[in-house]
């Protein structure tokens, strides 16, 4: 059942990269880039910082959950790594939501006459390419969620797995970032 919705969401993301054409749809790509940095760079941070303010929820004890795609460190604290992943989300979104409404004001770039087959086809190219990225951090950060049944359904879909484990270079790198390999 993921796989199919993963799968919808690449062919929505190539259909809204060709209506959008290649200039707009670099910027996504380069505000989805962005976003990513931003969050990357700020979250450890705001999560010590900010730990007291957002309670950890009591119902997501360390015990009987397990992380089907990664095993968490012992040193690691689950609550540790709830705070972690909340703070990037808000900051990955709240980046992503502020750039997108900046680019929607040079919505009238589509219209730059370049050969009208190519602009779609690079801007399918950078649609998929932007919403193949936006779903693997979407499924890097739920495989740590807490709960046995996002557990289960990550674990019961191959493509799913797969991105999580082989995306190049960003699978790698975000499991080194958080510690999951050196």
């Amino acid at each position: 059942m993921i796989s199919f919705v993963i799968l919808l969401f690449l062919a929505l993301g190539t259909m809204t990269g060709v209506r959008r054409g290649v200039v707009l749809q670099a910027g996504h790509l380069l505000s989805l880039i962005i976003s990513f940095i931003v969050a990357l760079s700020f979250y450890d941070e705001l999560a010590k910082q900010f730990k007291l303010w957002i309670p950890y929820p009591s119902t997501l004890d360390d015990a009987g959950i397990d992380l089907t795609m990664f095993s968490i460190p012992s040193s690691v604290g689950l609550d540790e790594v709830f705070y972690k992943a909340f703070w990037f989300i808000v900051l990955f979104f709240g980046t992503k939501i502020i750039l997108s409404i900046i680019i929607a004001m040079f919505d009238s770039l589509t219209n730059i006459p370049i050969l009208k087959q190519v602009k779609g086809l690079l801007g399918g190219m950078f649609g998929f390419i932007e919403m193949y990225i936006f779903i693997f951090l979407i499924l890097f950060l739920a495989a740590f969620a807490p709960v046995q049944s996002i557990q289960d359904a990550i674990a019961n879909s191959s493509l799913a797995s797969f991105m999580i484990q082989h995306t190049p270079l960003l699978a790698e790198w975000l499991m080194e970032k958080v510690g999951l390999i050196k």
